[in-house]
């Protein structure tokens, strides 16, 4: 499956629909497809309800993209992990690095909150 980026602006917050594998090669594939949108973009939340696999190279761009988040004043919330999604980033001790929930008015308030 190849991975789709899209997105959706909606109160300075971006919603990004991640579909797809985040492996080394798409990882990268995310990190190009969302250049354009981190010129702007200080708050985005990223649906990851349709992430099928997450690898070491789909955390660190997580991460990266989190740090510059945050840098700018604003962050990052996964929106509806996978439970095998979550596992690897619980195995990984890096899952309370990142805000997620399930529910996406929660999202807005996590982001909103900063």
């Amino acid at each position: 499956m190849d991975l789709e980026v899209s997105y959706l602006k909606d109160h300075h917050v971006h919603l990004v629909t991640v579909k797809g594998r985040l492996d080394s090669y798409y990882a990268l594939q995310l990190e190009n497809s969302l250049r354009p949108l981190l010129r702007k973009a200080k708050k985005i939340i990223m649906d990851c309800s349709e992430v099928t696999f997450l690898s070491s190279a789909g955390i660190q761009i997580l991460l990266s993209l989190t740090n510059l988040l945050k840098r700018r004043g604003g962050g990052l919330v996964l929106l509806n992990l996978q439970e095998a999604t979550k596992k690897v980033l619980r195995t990984s001790k890096t899952l309370d690095l990142f805000y997620h929930t399930h529910d996406s008015k929660e999202a807005v308030r996590l982001l909103e909150g900063e």
